[in-house]
């Protein structure tokens, strides 16, 4: 880790472990050597990848709904004004 030639799944994990406790923990029990077990392989870095790109996904999905919803009641409010002048 922290180092130039990592790919996009330690650089992935090393914005992670700046962020998010739990990651941090994983990975200080690595450096120390108290962790043998790394989920480095590329089943498990593709399972996190797809994990992380469809809470991605799912939250730009959600923003995009809300925003509709705000805009139809815009819509029928700028109407209901017309309507009332």
């Amino acid at each position: 880790m922290n180092e130039d030639s990592n790919g996009n799944f330690l650089g992935l994990s090393e914005m992670l472990n700046e962020f998010d406790p739990c990651v941090q923990e994983h990975v200080r029990r690595i450096i120390d050597d108290n962790l043998h077990v790394h989920y480095r392989g590329p089943k498990i870095q593709n399972e996190l990848i797809l994990l992380l790109a469809s809470r991605i996904k799912n939250s730009i999905f959600e923003k995009i709904k809300q925003r509709q919803i705000l805009l139809k009641l815009y819509l029928k409010c700028q109407k209901r004004i017309l309507i009332l002048k």
